[in-house]
């Protein structure tokens, strides 16, 4: 050989496997030195030892984050769509979920992310599943007590003869209407119920909240969004889009 040939590197084949596994990004020293029936800091040295000679070795934070990457995946994959719905669509929260499904934060949010993007899950029908579920699924106490409430309102029975009938005082009636009000159920002839809108504007915002339900927006920033309170995008949503 000549002093202008170049001399190509070399790795044994052992080596050379233990390179491409390593690229790989699906390993750890320790992973393929069990495979090898070697240490940790060998397959180090070895690695080490092929980058200074040349040959292409990733760096041990981009073979983490790969390593991560598809750990994500897996998790993601392993876990039924349908499953995953059904604790979506009844309100399940993330850090329920997460346990349920023996996940990590990220990997909620990809499946989530991934759910939606591929219309498996609705964000529009979880809201309006709670708000609806919130409204109706209450004691027979408390609804008789909310249906006597909207009839004597309609009637233009004063607060005073709604207590009277209920057997209740004037500070109970006060919080089943603020947690009426609180749900979005309208009362009749009350200030409470924010008046009234043209037909035509009512349904420009039930329109607008529903667009916003759309692009996965929770009440709060719909409320900054259309400049009405969250009290009015409740009651909207229960009387127009449950």
């Amino acid at each position: 050989m000549t002093d202008l040939e170049i001399r190509k590197p070399y790795l044994s084949k052992r080596n050379t496997k233990i390179l491409d596994l390593w690229n790989t990004g699906e390993h750890t020293y320790e992973t393929i030195g069990k495979i090898f029936n070697v240490t940790r800091e060998r397959i180090r040295q070895i690695l080490a030892s092929a980058k200074r000679r040349g040959f292409e070795v990733k760096d041990v934070n981009d073979v983490s984050k790969t390593r991560a990457k598809s750990k994500l995946l897996r998790d993601v994959s392993r876990i039924n769509a349908d499953d995953f719905k059904e604790a979506y669509l009844n309100g399940m929260s993330k850090g329920e979920a997460m346990t349920k499904f023996d996940i990590n934060n990220s990997a909620y949010d990809l499946l989530e992310e991934k759910l939606l993007k591929g219309r498996v899950i609705s964000y529009k029908d979880r809201v309006i599943k709670a708000i609806k579920d919130d409204i109706e699924n209450v004691d027979e106490i408390t609804r008789h007590r909310e249906n006597v409430i909207k009839l004597m309102r309609g009637k233009n029975k004063t607060y005073q003869e709604i207590q009277d009938t209920l057997g209740i005082s004037k500070p109970r009636l006060s919080q089943i209407i603020r947690r009426m009000k609180d749900k979005g159920i309208d009362i009749p002839n009350s200030r409470i119920s924010g008046g009234s809108l043209p037909a035509e504007e009512i349904m420009q915002r039930v329109n607008a909240i529903e667009e916003c339900l759309d692009n996965n927006m929770n009440q709060r920033e719909i409320s900054h969004v259309l400049g009405i309170t969250e009290q009015t995008i409740k009651k909207l949503i229960y009387k127009h889009l449950a």
